[in-house]
């Protein structure tokens, strides 16, 4: 699950059974976490360092971690922001260095939720995003994909890491999410069941252009394996 490309190819997943039910770097097919909650890895910049998030704690909440070498075991810590450890969910690398992932302000009293960025000398977080439904998918350069029910239904959204810039990609009464983008930035693509089923479609980058990939079968995103805790990576 949750399968994340880096540049050069090299691709890191949430792995579940076969004794390997942690985030595996698939070269070596080792795990390169220690627990089965981790997950959501997402590759840096440099293909080298990845964040992940883990509910691998006593409270059970969702944190963030940077892992300096995602290609085999090492010693991570948690990302901080006030003293504290940072809590979060659906981390993301942009291409700034910066990480986006959804939370809220703990640091001030946690009121505030939504899309947030952080750099990863665990500076003071930046809102993007004023929802609690909105979810980083993938990135767009120094923007975020993601996706929102802030129109009724599921659709995609791009934002630029400083909350400007916020623009709707899809308009469907169907469920459209996961996005991610091609190696070339040119292309999205995305999760939908608007022809009845599940499938992949691909667009351009500004929404034109939808096109139908691939089905995926009736029952994906039913049942255990909620469709929305997914993702998807397109590949060089």
């Amino acid at each position: 699950r949750q399968p994340n490309y880096s540049p050069d190819g090299r691709l890191l997943v949430n792995g579940e059974g076969g004794g390997n039910e942690s985030i595996i770097y698939t070269i070596s097919n080792q795990p390169v976490t220690d627990h089965v909650e981790d997950g959501y890895p997402h590759w840096a910049p440099d293909g080298n360092s990845m964040v992940y998030a883990t509910t691998a704690n006593a409270g059970r909440r969702s944190q963030l971690y940077i892992q300096g070498d995602a290609r085999k075991k090492f010693a991570s810590e948690p990302m901080r922001v006030a003293g504290a450890e940072l809590r979060g969910q659906d981390p993301i690398y942009l291409n700034n260095w910066r990480i986006a992932y959804s939370g809220c302000d703990q640091w001030a009293g946690g009121s505030n939720c939504g899309i947030y960025t952080i750099d990863t000398n665990g500076g003071q977080p930046n809102r993007v995003t004023g929802r609690t439904d909105d979810v980083p998918t993938g990135k767009l350069g120094d923007g975020i994909l993601f996706m929102s029910q802030r129109e009724g239904s599921w659709d995609v959204f791009t934002v630029h890491w400083d909350g400007s810039d916020l623009q709707q990609l899809t308009d469907s009464p169907s469920r459209d999410g996961l996005a991610t983008v091609s190696p070339d930035g040119q292309y999205i693509a995305f999760i939908s069941d608007r022809d009845g089923g599940w499938g992949i479609f691909v667009m351009r980058s500004n929404g034109t252009g939808v096109t139908k990939l691939f089905d995926l079968g009736q029952d994906f995103g039913s049942g255990d394996q909620d469709w929305t805790r997914e993702r998807i990576s397109w590949g060089p």
